[in-house]
Parts: C-alpha cells; structure tokens; sequence
C-alpha cells in the first residue's frame, strides 16, 4: 500500500483495526506493526519484515517502486494498493503541516505546484510517483509476481471509510471472507481523531532525539483552496495543467479537474 509524499496512517489505521478487531485503545504499536506495518515505523523499532510465515497481508510506504529498500519483497509483493490524492490538497495540506505564515502561503504553494511534475536531482513529484505506481505495466518491471493493482482515492475514504475499507479488505486475498460487522467496527472505532487520542501511533524518539522538532500538527478536516490562499495560485496550477498535458490526464483520469 503506497501513496504520494506520506504514509497514510489513517488507511493503515483501518485496516490494522479491521485485522486486529479491537479499538486504538486497546492495542498496542507493535500489534498495528505486525499486520500492517509503514516501513519508517518499523525501522524506527529496530525491526525489519519478516519473509516467512509472520509476513504481513499489507506494507505501507512513501517509497517509489525502484527504492532500493523494498529490493527484498519485490518477488513477494503480489498486490499493489496506491491511495491517490488530489495534488492540490497534497499542497494545501503541506502548507499547514509546515507551518507556513499565511502571508507567505502564496508564494510557497506556487513553488510546489512547480514540483508537481518534477523528476530531476531534487526528486520526484506527484505525477512521477502516481505514474510509476499506477502503471501496470510499470509496476510489474519492479514486482514480477504482481497480481493485481488497484487506485483507491483517499477522498472517497474519508467520505465512506466502511465502503472503501471493505473494497480495500477484499482486494487483500484474505483467507476468510470480508466480515461487515467488523469493517463497520473498525470504520467506526478507528477514525484518524480515535486514533489520535488514543496515543497509539507514537514512536520511539529515534533521530529526533537529536534534533529540535516542532510538534506534530493536526491537519483541519477543511484545507484552504488555492482561491483562498490566493488567485495567482490557482492561475499557476490552470497553467500547469495547460503546459503539462500528461499531468493533465493523470488529474483527469482521478477525477480531480474540477
């Protein structure tokens, strides 16, 4: 399970409440980490995955196909789930979790727009990393065994989470059928706010024991449009999608031109 520039813990969060079938509350770190692990998680726990029995259904990562860190589950991965999100979100939402000033969020949000189709030294942006991810035909070069690959918008999760919990439940292969009433559970018991105040995704300090770190921000439910943030971001982005026409028909292809 991959998506663009994080980790999606509210994703990893339902599931892990569906396979576990108990509340945030009552589970512990390393019980998420056995059956839906993020790769930085484990890491910061001195863990690896494990090839034998005790692999997981499902990984989550950030990574491109081609990081050298997923070179040992290339030949096991046999699905690929990829949470997409809008781009302009993507920016709206970086703008809050990196504490930009509001007089400065115009300026800052037209940089990123002009990452959003980057693929140079500096890194890959938002169409590189949904193209490389979304391709079967790429995604297979990476991971021979690839059985199927399915999209999932992290927008209609937040709109149905049982829904799309339930699609993304069945696309696992899992032995037993899906169960309703536990996706209704875990939709239920294991919203990202649950979560949240249950203390449970909290890790070991790791690097950061090193380093000042600003608290961590709780992202609004209710993002500024780049209209708020200001007309001249959202003439950028309607140049971009002009200027670029493969950023185009991936934006359309999602549904996000509108």
């Amino acid at each position: 399970m991959t998506s663009y520039m994080r980790s999606d813990l509210e994703v990893a969060g339902y599931v892990a409440g569906y396979l576990l079938d108990t509340r945030p509350s009552e589970t512990c770190i390393e019980a998420v980490l056995d059956v839906a692990p993020d790769f930085v998680a484990l890491f910061r726990f001195g863990r690896i995955l494990p090839l034998d029995e005790r692999m997981p259904y499902v990984v989550q990562t950030n990574y491109r196909p081609d990081a050298e860190a997923l070179d040992p589950y290339a030949a096991v991965t046999g699905r690929v789930l990829y949470l997409v999100h809008d781009p302009r979100s993507l920016i709206s939402e970086a703008l809050i979790v990196r504490g930009v000033p509001v007089e400065e969020r115009s300026r800052t949000a037209i940089k990123l727009i002009g990452r959003l189709d980057a693929s140079d030294a500096r890194g890959k942006g938002w169409q590189n990393h949904v193209q490389e991810w979304t391709s079967p035909d790429r995604v297979r070069t990476r991971f021979r065994g690839l059985a199927d690959l399915r999209v999932i918008r992290v927008e209609d999760l937040q709109r149905d989470p049982a829904a799309v919990l339930r699609e993304v439940v069945d696309f696992l292969g899992l032995p037993e059928p899906v169960d309703d009433a536990r996706t209704q559970r875990a939709a239920r018991d294991w919203t990202p706010d649950k979560v949240r105040e249950s203390n449970l995704m909290t890790f070991p300090p790791g690097i950061s024991d090193f380093r000042d770190e600003p608290p961590p921000v709780v992202v609004p439910d209710a993002l500024p449009t780049f209209e708020e943030i200001g007309e001249e971001v959202e003439a950028a982005y309607q140049q971009k999608l002009r200027d670029n026409a493969e950023f185009a028909a991936l934006v359309r292809q999602f549904g996000y031109e509108s």
